[in-house]
Formats: C-alpha cells, structure tokens, sequence
C-alpha cells in the first residue's frame, strides 16, 4: 500500500529519492530480530504522512510553474504587485 502510495505521487526532486529509500529501511528494520510491530506502524504512519505532506508540495510547485506564477520566494504575485505600486513601478 505505501509503495503504491508513493509511486502514485507527484514528489519534487530530493523527495523523490529520500522517501523511497526511507520506505526500504522500514522494509529492513522490518525483517530485523526483535523488530516491534507497533513501531514499524508508527514509522509507516509517519512516512504516509510525509508523502502527503511532499506530494502536496509538489503538485504547488509544479501548479505555480505550469499557472506561470512566477514564484518569489515565499511572496504572490499579488503582494509583488503592490509593493510595485507602491513604489511607483506599475
């Protein structure tokens, strides 16, 4: 399910490549001796969570790229129009 999860999203970059490779040391931490079934849950919670958290992330991005927003950091295009009205540039 998680693999299938995963696959489905649409991860930017390091993402991409972190969370799989987090998902395959839960795999490993699951066939260790003495691994505890509850923690393996918590942990494959945890990563559910973050490829959610990542996925939205990516699919903002790549919105914003494909909408031609123009990104400014963490500024909108709207408050960068007004700070140019502001200073007289529109």
């Amino acid at each position: 399910m998680v693999r299938r999860h995963l696959s489905s999203a649409e991860l930017a970059g390091d993402a991409r490549v972190r969370l799989p490779r987090r998902l395959a040391a839960i795999c490993d931490a699951m066939k260790a001796a003495g691994a505890g079934a509850a923690r393996i849950g918590r942990r494959l919670d945890s990563l559910l969570a973050d490829i959610d958290v990542a996925a939205q992330a990516g699919m903002r991005d790549s919105g914003a790229a494909a909408a031609g927003t123009g990104r400014r950091g963490d500024r909108t295009k709207t408050a960068v129009r007004a700070d140019h009205r502001r200073d007289g540039a529109l």
